[in-house]
């Protein structure tokens, strides 16, 4: 049997990566993670924006993933997507995705 596409994602570190719309993550993100198990799962949201930075983005993943734990999330300026690099790796490497 395989398993389900979505379900073969939480054997791994998971980001919440999606733009924000007025500091909210989009409701097809919380959708996608609505009743799937994130237990001993950590979520790291991962976001871009045009003005409230992370906004409520914890917030509206802890509650359509209540049992997931939230960990450092990143947020980044659209404008700045492109030159973005050094901050990502420098967020990969504080949340022990990336060596020292």
């Amino acid at each position: 049997m395989t398993p389900h596409p979505r379900r073969t994602l939480l054997r791994a570190a998971l980001f919440g990566a999606a733009g924000t719309a007025s500091g909210t993550v989009l409701s097809a993100c919380t959708t996608f993670t609505e009743g799937l198990d994130f237990a001993g799962k950590t979520i790291h949201p991962l976001t871009t924006y045009a003005m409230s930075g992370l906004g409520n983005t914890e917030r509206d993943y802890a509650s359509s993933c209540p049992t997931a734990e939230l960990g450092e999330g990143l947020a980044v300026r659209g404008e700045e997507v492109a030159d973005a690099q050094p901050a990502v790796e420098a967020w990969l490497r504080r949340i022990g995705l990336l060596p020292r």
